[in-house]
């Protein structure tokens, strides 16, 4: 019995056939291997697979790959759906705004305790701190709920975290996002 998948074919073949001993998905590549990295394209049908069945694995890990908004976007709906998903890894891609409010929006309600997503350069300090509001609130939310926007040695992220934590009024932070939110539009910058 194999728990664990590492190639998007086998992957998407055990979650059509609703594969229940399918416990972890893999498609993390070496940081170092430019030609090996997955693009939006490449995860098409292994996320449509997963809204589709969204109660099967508990781990999910796309680690150093080239995905963007579009994946970002369809990994929220899935995590928003899904009632077994514990971990989710998306470090060293090139997500950015919307990805984060997508998965913000998605934790409010997700049975999600681990979320990875530091070195992705182009999410912004507002989108930050709104999706650490919103994990704050998360029913599900506790003690052991790991989050990490930055990457492992930087300290921003405890920073961050301890700031949301002191805010004894939520509906002020509301204001404030929301504020933010409705007088900027959002776009992934370009540099």
């Amino acid at each position: 019995m194999v728990f664990s998948c590492r190639c998007i074919p086998d992957a998407c073949m055990r979650l059509a056939f609703q594969d229940q001993t399918l416990v972890e998905i893999d498609l993390s590549r070496h940081k170092d291997h430019a030609t090996l990295h997955y693009h939006d394209y490449h995860l098409v049908e292994l996320l449509d697979r997963l809204i589709q069945n969204p109660n099967i694995i508990r781990v999910l890990n796309l680690d150093n790959n080239l995905l963007t908004d579009v994946t970002g976007v369809k990994l929220a709906k899935f995590i928003a759906l899904s009632k077994t998903i514990r971990r989710l890894s998306i470090r060293n891609n090139c997500l950015g705004p919307r990805s984060c409010i997508a998965l913000s929006l998605a934790l409010h309600t997700s049975s999600l305790r681990t979320l990875q997503i530091g070195y992705n350069p182009i999410i912004d300090e507002w989108a930050r701190a709104f999706t650490l509001y919103t994990m704050r609130t998360n029913v599900y939310t506790n003690e052991r709920c790991t989050f990490n926007f930055y990457g492992d040695c930087d300290n921003r992220h405890l920073k961050f975290t301890q700031i949301v934590k002191r805010f004894t009024a939520p509906s002020m932070l509301d204001l404030l996002i929301y504020t933010h939110f409705d007088s900027e539009k959002i776009e992934v910058k370009k540099h």
